[in-house]
């Protein structure tokens, strides 16, 4: 959301989407997961698209990597002309094409996240709210509990019970925190058979968090094997 715009606002929504049968469900979706009073408008190829970035401010941009190839320019020069005319938006890719170099690609262009179709509803609006949630715009988008909220809650267990799997009976070795996140992310990684793109939406994160983590990690690493 643009600055100066107060959290609660509501937002504008912009959502590109090549295929009429996707981009009619995904409107709908929005307009049911969104925040009360929110407005999307769609388009339909990437010529429209790009027409309604230049005419109009969103605070959220949904554009179909697959259906841009009308702008008439080649797809690394379109992504990153189409992020800067999205001004202060968040920025979404959607395409079938998950792969690492694209997600790289999207993420050098100046994007948010990449988004892999089929879309699905409560998928892309937990991943739309932790995007504003890092840009300070948490309630803006969507009602969607965030993630945490929706882990169901501990039973009440009587103050004066003993439940046996509370109490190993050998303490865990606790490792620092950051490698901790980093066995999390490379088990996601490797679920996934090395697509970096869907371990980032299981974990909720953005791809070129990854990205960045990993090089902070062959960095660390390079520096302790220099040390010993």
């Amino acid at each position: 959301m643009k600055s100066g715009r107060e959290a609660e606002a509501i937002a504008r929504i912009l959502l590109h989407d090549s295929d009429a049968q996707n981009r009619a469900q995904i409107c709908a979706d929005l307009k049911s997961a969104a925040k009360s009073g929110s407005i999307v408008v769609t388009a339909d190829n990437g010529r429209q698209a790009n027409a309604l970035l230049r005419g109009q401010t969103f605070d959220l941009v949904l554009l179909d990597l697959d259906g841009i190839d009308d702008i008439g320019l080649p797809r690394e020069e379109a992504m990153p002309r189409l992020v800067r005319m999205s001004g202060a938006a968040l920025v979404i890719f959607l395409s079938k094409d998950t792969s690492v170099s694209l997600s790289v690609a999207a993420m050098q262009a100046g994007a948010h996240d990449l988004m892999g179709k089929p879309i699905e509803v409560n998928q892309m609006m937990s991943r739309i709210q932790n995007l504003g949630r890092r840009h300070g715009l948490a309630n803006a988008f969507c009602g969607v509990p965030h993630a945490e909220e929706r882990l169901p809650k501990p039973a009440n267990v009587p103050a004066n019970s003993v439940q046996p799997a509370m109490f190993p009976r050998r303490e865990p070795q606790i490792l620092p925190m950051w490698q901790q996140e980093q066995r999390i992310i490379e088990d996601a990684i490797a679920k996934f058979s090395g697509n970096i793109a869907q371990a980032a939406a299981a974990l909720e994160i953005s791809p070129s968090t990854i990205y960045r983590k990993r090089q902070i990690w062959e960095q660390m690493a390079v520096v302790r094997k220099g040390a010993a």
